[in-house]
């Protein structure tokens, strides 16, 4: 085998081995702090109760308004450190923006009939998910941006409005909900190359509402769904293209729950009536609070993402005190001796 290959060998054990780590560190980013989202790099946005907020290695830097505003919310980045999210203008109202860093109002809305939008989510090649509100009719449409400065889109509905976008993949797929001419509100699917490009995902059991989230490279998408439409409890789900719409609730958890966002990795995060969880299709949820030391001061932990690297943030209560969070996956030992091991057998082969 060449040295190249056993590099590559144990470097994948390594990696491989690290997703599914039990270990786990959690940090304090700042009291009465939000996080929504983190990147690759462990850059993360989020909020406080007046602005959006942009952190790393420590340092904060606070998002004001644009135009004259005063306010801003943060709702996803890029592995670029692009923010997205929504500010406050004094002259058109609520608009989505971007940040990178100095923030710009996306696209153009007036001269496309739209009065004010929102952007709930970025991926890497700087394609923008939201939505924006027809002037004429006041009725959100689902939208999205394909570059920082574009024109927005218009992605229709499925028979009805109000249509909205949540989630974009890394190919430029849109997930959200729309309103059918029946009245239900189901979870779609928008692919700019399908026929017809906006796809019905479906609703749990009795339910009249499903919204889709988020969607991973390989497809996979995730969500909640309203159950029972007679008690409006609600399942988080995911959906892919050979099984359909899954439920993934762990009646152990409450009565609701509702996936939150997903990685590359297929593993996914959310929350429930009694915790916040992590699920992966071999292990199904898990309480997040559980992969914690049992001294280590945290409750009531409510996550909203994940990383590539297995890394999750959200907010919680720190001996009593609401901060916002950082949890990092460990290697386990036998992981590090896997990568020591891979690069003594490298040193070796290169001494030959």
């Amino acid at each position: 085998m060449s040295a190249k290959n056993i590099l590559c060998f144990f470097l994948m054990m390594f990696l491989t081995s690290s997703c599914f780590a039990t270990s786990y560190k959690i940090e304090s980013i700042g009291q009465d702090l939000t996080p929504i989202s983190i990147n690759d790099n462990g850059q993360i946005v989020g909020n406080t109760d007046d602005y959006a907020f942009f952190w790393e290695d420590g340092v904060l830097t606070s998002i004001g308004g644009i135009a004259g505003g005063t306010t801003s919310l943060a709702s996803d980045l890029n592995n670029s450190g692009v923010m997205v999210g929504t500010a406050n203008s004094a002259t058109s109202g609520h608009v989505a923006y971007y940040w990178q860093p100095g923030m710009t109002s996306v696209g153009i809305l007036a001269n496309y009939g739209y009065e004010t939008s929102r952007a709930f989510a970025i991926n890497d090649a700087g394609q923008i998910a939201g939505w924006a509100f027809g002037a004429s009719d006041g009725i959100r449409h689902a939208t999205r941006w394909d570059s920082y400065s574009s024109d927005p889109l218009d992605l229709g509905s499925l028979g009805s409005f109000p249509s909205r976008s949540w989630g974009i993949s890394p190919q430029g797929y849109v997930v959200g909900d729309s309103k059918l001419a029946t009245g239900e509100r189901v979870a779609f699917l928008w692919d700019e190359n399908a026929d017809p490009q906006m796809q019905n995902l479906g609703i749990l059991g009795t339910g009249d509402y499903a919204t889709a989230g988020g969607m991973s490279e390989s497809g996979l998408i995730i969500g909640a769904s309203e159950y029972d439409s007679s008690s409006e409890d609600r399942h988080a789900f995911v959906w892919d293209a050979i099984n359909g719409m899954q439920d993934i609730h762990d009646d152990t958890f409450g009565a609701t729950s509702s996936a939150t966002d997903i990685n590359d990795s297929d593993i996914v995060v959310g929350n429930a009536e009694l915790g916040a969880f992590i699920w992966d299709a071999t292990s199904g949820m898990q309480s997040v609070l559980d992969l914690l030391a049992s001294d280590s001061g945290w409750s009531e932990l409510y996550v909203t993402s994940i990383n590539n690297q297995g890394q999750i943030v959200g907010s919680g209560m720190f001996n009593g005190e609401y901060y916002g969070f950082i949890i990092t996956p460990i290697p386990e030992p036998h992981t590090v001796m896997l990568l020591i091991s891979a690069i003594a057998m490298l040193s070796k082969q290169l001494r030959r």
